[in-house]
């Protein structure tokens, strides 16, 4: 395993989520990345992948935003405005910096964004369920990113979401401020 910067690696708690945005309750990185990991194995099982891939994409969820310790967090709505070649360069530099290698096959790094994207639902849709409306633009913004995914883990994230295919494709198309106050 890489000699990573345990220090460094708990001020994960401290960054926050979403911290452009008012929440009634922050989530911070560490809470994230541990509830990626576990869906991350999660679905691994689920697609039939054995013990030790399973357990590898655990590790890839828990690490994935390891660099965030150094970069703080950086939302997906302003990673894809930055693009992918800085966005790729800031992580490299955050997990130089944290003695990491995120580097991993397509198939964990596919697993890793599933459950990375559908944690980030869950946690709005318990948000817009406390009463947080302002969320419902980044909702969708977030059920898109998994639409792409529903032709072969459909089964995997509808059961997550408890919604079929039809409800998350048109959610990801609503509105913002969709939900009436």
């Amino acid at each position: 395993m890489e000699k990573m910067d345990l220090k460094k690696s708990r001020s994960l708690m401290y960054v926050r989520r979403l911290n452009y945005e008012r929440c009634n309750r922050y989530e911070n990185v560490a809470e994230h990345s541990f509830y990626v990991g576990l869906m991350a194995y999660q679905l691994a099982c689920s697609i039939g992948l054995d013990e030790a891939e399973a357990r590898y994409c655990l590790k890839m969820g828990l690490m994935h935003d390891l660099p965030e310790a150094v970069t703080g967090d950086i939302p997906f709505l302003t990673r894809r405005a930055m693009g992918k070649v800085a966005c790729a360069g800031i992580d490299e530099l955050g997990a130089q910096e944290m003695g990491v290698n995120l580097g991993t096959d397509r198939q964990t790094l596919e697993i890793v964004q599933i459950a990375d994207a559908l944690e980030f639902a869950l946690y709005l849709k318990e948000e817009m369920h406390s009463g947080n409306y302002n969320l419902q633009d980044i909702y969708a913004e977030t059920l898109g990113r998994l639409v792409p995914y529903l032709e072969g883990y459909s089964k995997y994230i509808c059961g997550i979401l408890q919604m079929d295919s039809d409800t998350i494709i048109k959610k990801s198309k609503e509105l913002p401020n969709a939900i009436k106050h």
